[in-house]
């Protein structure tokens, strides 16, 4: 992939080289398995944005209780359920990279940033859902203003805050309106504030305001605050920690373990282990693990497996 960023900065390089070889192992056990990992809507020409909308509600049975309600994990087991393998990441600063979407015909990649909150989390999902709709590998991030990043974009908006229901919001008042949209939708206020510019409800006097108002002025004090923060001179007694057990900690890692890895990924390696198809040792390696915690992980992924 043509981008700057991958080159310059190592730790997306490395990020993305083990989601890759993560999904080609995967690969491997499914053909011993006999499972089939096709994505259904794998193409390899372009769709135009008015298709794309329509597959994505109609693949993931868009509702108004799941825009209202659905957390991040629900929306990815939804994603994980047409094949398309989810990876969270943590080591990489948001402002580097919110997403990545590498497409194939077989459980292609998603990889979000666990560093954001979880509605920039959702946002990313359908962000990079709609890169693989395009056929088109990406990397979103705020930086990117490239053509392809602002359409996937617009296309997570109208997803994430359905036209009809915003303007059957019968108040004149701008402010009202606003916070009953970010009450009501799992999005960013950011995204929130831009859809309501292309929708007409904000103008764009009104939107540089509010977005100065909302976001780049919360985003400028919790900077502000971080740095007081760090050069505030620490208290000379620090409180000691209680001492967590070996079994609180491995059911800590296998907490980690599993919302990084997902359920789709760590279901099929239990599958394989089950059959015989790999030791404990492949487990442990492929999970990222101690073996001691395997299972936690089993017992996080499904409440326990006979």
């Amino acid at each position: 992939m043509n981008d700057k960023r991958i080159l310059s900065n190592p730790d997306i390089l490395k990020e993305i080289k083990h989601a890759k070889r993560k999904r080609l192992f995967l690969l491997e056990i499914a053909e011993k398995l006999n499972k089939n990992l096709e994505f259904k809507f794998y193409q390899e020409k372009t769709r135009n944005k008015t298709d794309i909308i329509n597959i994505i509600k109609d693949s993931l049975d868009i509702n108004a209780v799941k825009l209202n309600t659905y957390n991040v994990d629900q929306w990815i087991r939804e994603f994980e359920s047409l094949n398309i393998l989810i990876f969270k990441f943590y080591n990489i600063k948001p402002e580097d990279i919110n997403g990545y979407a590498f497409n194939n015909r077989q459980i292609p990649l998603i990889g979000i940033n666990n560093r954001n909150s979880d509605k920039e989390k959702i946002f990313s999902l359908f962000n990079e859902y709609a890169h693989l709709l395009l056929s088109k590998d990406g990397i979103s991030g705020d930086y990117n203003r490239e053509k392809e990043e602002e359409l996937c974009n617009s296309i997570a908006s109208e997803i994430l805050l359905p036209k009809k229901e915003i303007n059957n919001i019968k108040i004149s008042n701008v402010n009202s309106i606003i916070r009953i949209v970010s009450t009501r939708y799992n999005a960013s206020m950011e995204t929130i504030l831009y859809r309501l510019k292309n929708l007409n409800i904000l103008t764009e006097e009104e939107l540089e305001e509010q977005l100065t108002n909302r976001v780049y002025n919360t985003k400028s004090n919790d900077k502000k605050q971080n740095d007081t923060e760090d050069t505030e001179e620490k208290p000379k007694k620090i409180p000691k920690k209680k001492k967590r057990t070996k079994q609180q900690r491995l059911k800590t890692i296998a907490s980690k373990n599993v919302n990084q890895n997902g359920h789709l990924f760590i279901e099929l390696l239990l599958e394989a282990y089950d059959e015989e198809l790999i030791n404990d040792l492949d487990l442990s390696n492929e999970l990222g693990v101690p073996h001691t915690a395997i299972p936690f992980v089993i017992d996080k992924i499904n409440g326990g497996r006979p």
